[in-house]
């Protein structure tokens, strides 16, 4: 399934909608519409602590048989950038990247569900 270039501003216009609401605007965020492996994964985002910058890209190329909501995957993005600082503390301690990510996604789920 290819995401379209409409689905993709929306996506864009939704992060937005978060970045403004998470009070994020100390970061620089770039959003790009590109293909990335694994095709089943919808979006990524990719952040540098120090600068405070993220790219979040929306795949331009999923797996037939997955199924979009570009608004629930908008917020979750984003929240992962709520969560970055903390998430880059965490590695730089006595855990492993793997652990650090399963947490971290087990609360973006979360926040996901709490927050409307």
């Amino acid at each position: 399934m290819k995401t379209t270039k409409k689905d993709f501003e929306l996506f864009v216009k939704e992060c937005e909608y978060w970045v403004n609401r998470f009070k994020l605007d100390d970061w620089q965020i770039d959003y790009f519409h590109n293909k990335h492996e694994p095709n089943n994964c919808i979006a990524k985002v990719n952040t540098t602590l120090t600068a405070k910058s993220a790219s979040v890209t929306l795949n331009s190329d999923l797996a037939d048989d997955i199924n979009v909501d570009i608004k629930a995957t908008a917020k979750h993005e984003i929240i992962h950038i709520l969560l970055g600082e903390l998430s880059e503390l965490g590695w730089s301690r006595f855990t492993t990247r793997d652990e650090m990510r399963t947490v971290e996604e087990s609360l973006t789920r979360k926040l996901e569900n709490i927050i409307n």
